[in-house]
Parts: structure tokens; sequence; C-alpha cells
């Protein structure tokens, strides 16, 4: 086994060749399969990242209209209604929330998700059917972080000098929060959503596990029950690669959102 695995090279050899093959997507086979992780890793991908997507869109389009209805009424009941449900979002576990969704659909209007995958190019129609249950019930649980970060980025600006003035010449409401106010409060909301999409990409074992989706997440939790570090060791690499690009992303994107850090670069 250990000649097999090229453990009898000297570690610097050893390490070498293993980061050689990892950066050409050849993670070496799985102990239990035999199969290449390599190509089990890249065609389980795209559920993942579909998934992640998928939430992140539906807890932005939650949470920015909550989080601007929280800042513009504050110490008023859309403000605390808003808060009451972040705080709802960030306390319900998501495993509690998918398996009482499936049940009252089940109980209740005799209906249930199909189970499985069906990529989005081969049939459009069922990986509509399959993804829309958890990626809302995840993009909800997203949404409690994202409408207080937003809601707090958005009353910090709206105290600024700035804002005061833009007021007093005359600037109407509407035009001061689109203008001036939601681009201003955007660079924490975009490092918010940058910090949450690696953590998406871990935590979705949890719906990818109770819906049947054969994601990454899965992949991960067979490599552990089968103690195949290999498995183990290449789902950790893709991650911390994508938080590493997604944290790239993220940076750059601060220049296109506030004039002030590019010239100040």
């Amino acid at each position: 086994m250990r000649e097999e695995l090229g453990l009898e090279a000297p570690f610097l050899e050893y390490f070498g060749d293993w980061l050689v093959n990892a950066l050409q997507g050849d993670f070496g086979q799985a102990l239990r399969t035999q199969r290449s992780v390599g190509n089990d890793l890249v065609n389980r991908i795209d559920v993942t990242l579909e998934l992640a997507f998928l939430g992140l869109i539906i807890a932005t389009v939650i949470s920015v209209p909550l989080g601007i209805v929280a800042a513009l009424q504050r110490s008023r009941w859309p403000d605390y209604a808003a808060r009451s449900i972040a705080v709802f979002a960030l306390a319900i576990p998501g495993f509690w929330l998918a398996t009482l969704a499936i049940v009252f659909g089940a109980k209740w209007f005799t209906w249930s998700p199909p189970l499985g995958y069906q990529a989005i190019w081969e049939a459009p129609l069922t990986n509509l059917q399959q993804m829309w249950l958890p990626a809302l019930l995840f993009g909800l649980i997203l949404a409690g972080v994202q409408t207080r970060i937003l809601r707090t980025a958005l009353l910090d600006v709206l105290r600024q000098d700035y804002m005061l003035t833009a007021r007093a010449k005359g600037l109407s409401r509407v035009m001061l929060l689109r203008r001036h106010a939601l681009r201003n409060s955007l660079i924490p909301f975009i490092t918010v959503i940058g910090v949450q999409f690696p953590v998406v990409l871990g935590g979705s074992v949890v719906f990818e596990l109770i819906f049947a989706l054969p994601g990454v997440g899965i992949y991960l939790l067979d490599g552990i029950a089968n103690r195949d570090y290999i498995v183990v060791q290449a789902v950790n690499v893709w991650i911390a690669g994508a938080v590493i690009l997604t944290n790239l992303i993220v940076d750059v994107s601060y220049g296109f959102l506030d004039p002030r850090i590019r010239v100040s670069s």
C-alpha cells in the first residue's frame, strides 16, 4: 500500500509530486472504489455550485428589501418584524427546516419534492422541480446574516454628514437611497456574501443528504464514513481553492463599488 501510494519516497519528493498532480486535477484513486477522485469531484461540483448560487441569490433577494425597510423604518414595527425574521433565520437549524418542509408537504398537501438530480442543461424543468425547495430553504437561512449586516451598514451611512447635506439640498429619499446610501453600504454586504460562499459549499451536505442530491457534501460525508482520506483531502483542497478565489473576487469588487479604493491604491 505504501509503495502504491508513493509513501516510500522522501517527504519533499512525495509532496512535490502530489502538488503537481493536484494542480492538474489528479488527486489519485479513492481507496474504496478505486475510481479517480478528480473525475468524481468534477461530476459532483455542478450540483453543489448550483445549490450554493441559487441559495445565495434567493438570500440576496430576501435580505435586500428587508434590510432597506429595517433601516428606513428604524425602531418601528417594520424594523422589528424584519429583525425578528432575521433572528429566526439565524437560529433555525437547516436540517430541521428541511425535514419539516418535507414532512408538512407530504402530510398536508400530499406532495414531496422529487429526489435525485438532473442537470439543468439536460432537463431544465426537472432540475427546477428538484432544486427550488432546497435552494429556498438554504436562502432563508443565509438571508438572516445578510439582512442584519445590510441594516447596520445602511444605518451607518445614513448618519454620515454628506447624507444630511444631500437631504438639505432637496434630494429625494428614493434618489438618496439609490445613488448614495445603498451603494456605500454594499461593501460589508458583499464581504458577508464572500464569507458565506465557502461556508455554503461545506455546509450544503445537510441539504444534499436530505434531498438526495449527489453533490460534493455527500461525497465528503461518504469519504469520512469510509475513512477514505484521499477523498477527504481532495474535497478540502477544492473548498480551500474556492475560499481563495472568492476572497480575490470580493477584493476586486471593492474597487468597482467604491472609486475611493481605486484612487487610494
